[in-house]
């Protein structure tokens, strides 16, 4: 299945706000997760609600080997990316687009 997620991050230098695109099935998850203006490969596990990620995070300066978990409960998700040298807040909520609208669910309207 894939899903989309508005998200935010809250770094060593601030909030810092992305997109995370998720296509899972049978256990295992890949996708982008897009922080920095830099779209990042992810792949890893989930167990119900629970996601275990291994990706890298470019910045303007350097490459970050991150692992990354959350938990997504109804619409929002929350969790943690970890790096080797910090610890930082991941926290955000679905996206709906069009076609979801027409088959009347809810929009998200938080910023």
């Amino acid at each position: 299945m894939k899903t989309s997620y508005k998200i935010f991050l809250d770094s060593q230098l601030g909030v810092r706000e992305g997109k995370l695109a998720l296509n899972t099935k049978e256990g295992k998850v890949d996708g982008i997760m897009t922080l920095l203006e830099f779209d990042n490969l992810i792949k890893g596990e989930y167990v119900g609600q629970i996601y275990h990620l291994r990706h890298s995070l470019h910045t303007m300066t350097r490459e970050l080997s991150c692992n990354t978990t959350f938990e997504i409960v109804g619409d929002e998700l929350s969790g943690i990316i970890e790096t080797e040298n910090a610890r930082m807040k991941l926290w955000g909520h679905k996206i709906y687009d069009e076609k979801h609208l027409e088959r009347g669910e809810k929009r998200e309207c938080r910023k």
